[in-house]
């Protein structure tokens, strides 16, 4: 007995110096640095993914980001573009940090945090009959009842797996509860566009988007974090990276400008309301242009006529639709709680088996 707790005590020690030698070498290897700790902000100055950058041919494009206490930073931007790996490179060095490593990072100054919550990617439990967003809304659920001053908080495009403005709704109701409620540490990625408004009522959200080079009608991702809302998802280029037929490409294309048109005709959604002047201004160009109206004053003076008039029935339409689209979503919500209690209660009271 005595030999065997010397053997574990040898394999433990074994352990902590393999563990603590290959961090010193990799530190070493990839140029990590050592952090500071204890601030009440994350600085992170040229950033990297550990994993990724040793997984690709090419060089890993850095990025820095810094957040006070409570603060967002509100991601925007297309598929592929960076924002989950930039997401997840921040919550990675925190915990690299705090287990005592150096980080993959130019400079580091991050706070002690008592929790992670991350909320990424998509998933179903068709055994318990929970659908991928139940699924999405119980982990966010649980994220938010722990989730306080001292967590980092990531989310990526929350609000998905629902209509457009249940699923843009719920995007803002928890962004909103967050900044005023647990006041976390947030990284909140998302491709309701709307949303970027919220910076102009909330200044501890700080807009941002992974830069895209376009030119003749192709895109490249640049992969570098950038100031600002980004202006489009570009999902139809990226379909077409993804190898959908080009006449399927096409005619995406054709009904995107169609449905440009109508909304210019009918009104645009009430989530206008959301956008800051600036953009609000720039959706204006882009509505007078696909509606054929010129440039003069005149014109543009009937355009802006039309819009407001068409906005202001759409957004009555609208209201009548988003208090229609969330009793469904209650029912819904109602249904997967049902067959939840019956799947515990089946667990919790099983039935008895009899041997024949």
């Amino acid at each position: 007995m005595l030999q065997s707790q010397k053997i574990l005590e040898l394999a433990t020690k074994a352990s902590q110096l393999d563990v603590t030698t290959a961090l010193s070498w990799l530190s070493l290897e990839q140029n990590y640095v050592r952090p500071l700790l204890g601030g009440d902000r994350i600085k992170l100055v040229g950033s990297r993914h550990p994993v990724v950058e040793q997984a690709l041919k090419t060089p890993f494009v850095a990025n820095s980001l810094s957040l006070s206490k409570s603060d967002c930073l509100l991601l925007t931007g297309p598929n592929m573009a960076g924002k989950s790996t930039l997401m997840r490179q921040a919550a990675l060095i925190q915990i690299m940090a705090q287990m005592g490593s150096y980080v993959p990072a130019n400079q580091a100054e991050l706070p002690v945090l008592s929790h992670i919550f991350t909320r990424i990617g998509a998933s179903d439990i068709l055994s318990q009959g929970l659908s991928t967003f139940m699924v999405e809304m119980t982990e966010t659920a649980e994220m938010l009842k722990g989730a306080g001053p001292q967590s980092l908080v990531i989310l990526d495009e929350i609000g998905r797996g629902t209509s457009t403005f249940d699923g843009m709704s719920l995007a803002q109701a928890i962004l909103e509860h967050l900044l005023t409620r647990c006041r976390s540490y947030t990284l909140f990625a998302t491709h309701y566009h709307e949303l970027t408004g919220l910076a102009d009522m909330y200044p501890q959200i700080q807009n941002a988007h992974m830069s895209v080079q376009e030119k003749n009608g192709e895109i490249r991702f640049l992969h570098t974090l950038t100031q600002g809302p980004a202006l489009k998802s570009y999902g139809i280029h990226v379909a077409e990276l993804a190898g959908l037929p080009a006449s399927l490409t096409k005619r995406a294309r054709q009904l995107l400008k169609e449905k440009e048109q109508e909304r210019f005709q009918t009104g645009v959604p009430m989530q206008l309301s959301l956008l800051s002047r600036s953009q609000a201004d720039q959706e204006m160009s882009e509505l007078v242009e696909v509606s054929g109206f010129g440039d003069g004053e005149e014109d543009v003076s009937q355009a802006e006529a039309q819009f407001s008039k068409a906005q202001m029935s759409k957004a009555q339409m609208l209201e009548k639709q988003l208090l229609e689209e969330q009793r469904k979503l209650q029912r819904q919500i109602e249904s997967q709680k049902e067959l939840l209690a019956k799947f515990e209660n089946s667990h919790l009271n099983p039935r008895p088996h009899f041997r024949p």
